[in-house]
């Protein structure tokens, strides 16, 4: 049975103000409300807020800090968003970027993942101080233009 966990306040009103993407966001498809569920990653709940199915789970804990845990393989998680208003915004600010052409240079690469970076830690301060988080990886992707 999996451990007993509610969302915090601060996240239930911004889905009911500002609702939740209807479109996959880097391959997550957002549940509805009504079909989160209950989980725990090393024994500590969290609620299951979007899926990559058969791959990791977007998951929100007690404190309503965001994470993404795999649920192939080993099962690991990282840190993705301070919370999930954060995490949304974030996605914003990545699909509000001018998109670069197919034989841009490493050095455009770079530029656009360092402005990014800049985005991200005005928008979330926790963004990327963690090596193996969601966000320090995914601008690794963007630099090598793997994105």
């Amino acid at each position: 049975m999996e451990p007993s966990i509610k969302l915090p306040e601060r996240t239930k009103w911004y889905i009911s103000q500002k609702g939740l993407p209807q479109e996959e966001v880097f391959e997550l498809r957002f549940l509805k409300p009504e079909d989160f569920y209950s989980t725990s990653w090393r024994g500590e709940p969290h609620i299951a807020v979007a899926v990559d199915e058969g791959i990791s789970l977007l998951c929100i804990d007690r404190e309503g800090l965001v994470y993404s845990i795999e649920i192939s393989g080993e099962e690991k998680r990282c840190f993705v968003a301070s919370s999930l208003e954060q995490f949304l915004q974030q996605v914003q600010a990545y699909n509000q970027l001018e998109p670069l052409p197919p034989d841009c240079s490493e050095m455009q690469l770079q530029a656009q993942a360092g402005y990014f970076a800049e985005k991200l830690v005005a928008l979330d301060e926790s963004a990327l101080l963690n090596e193996d988080g969601f966000w320090t990886i995914f601008l690794e992707q963007m630099a090598a233009g793997l994105l």
